[in-house]
């Protein structure tokens, strides 16, 4: 059986302990916030639900800043559920109506603002990761 063996260094920036880290994008950033967190990490997992669309980040960010957001531009009706083009597709509802009240009601997925941290780590849909990045704050 052909195998190809690598060795790999240990990192020599290692991310300590006291480090806060942000992630953000798809179910991968979901379960790297869960690693983090089982390993006592303070973590801020997906706080604006999960998006695998990069293009969408900054008006849910803008949104959780308390900027207005249109979010009826983006509703979408599909096998009889409304949903936004915004948001991940496990946040949908009967109506439209239904839908914009709950988007816009207090503790909505996207309206949490994440603090400011010493790291951030963010995952783009699937392939793409980006390193962590020094004195990451919000807006």
């Amino acid at each position: 059986m052909f195998r190809t063996e690598l060795s790999i260094a240990p990192a020599t920036d290692q991310l300590p302990r006291t480090a806060r880290v942000l992630t953000m994008g798809s179910c991968f950033a979901d379960s790297i916030g869960s690693r983090l967190l089982a390993n006592k990490v303070e973590a801020l997992v997906n706080p604006l639900a999960p998006c695998s669309s990069p293009w969408r980040w900054p008006s849910l960010l803008r949104a959780a800043a308390g900027e207005e957001v249109d979010w009826q531009q983006h509703l979408v009706e599909a096998r009889g559920r409304w949903q936004s083009y915004d948001l991940h597709g496990s946040i949908g509802a009967d109506s439209p109506v239904e839908l914009l009240q709950a988007i816009q009601e207090p503790g909505a997925p996207h309206g949490r603002v994440p603090a400011p941290g010493r790291c951030g780590a963010a995952h783009a849909g699937h392939g793409l990761g980006l390193p962590p990045a020094r004195n990451w704050r919000a807006g």
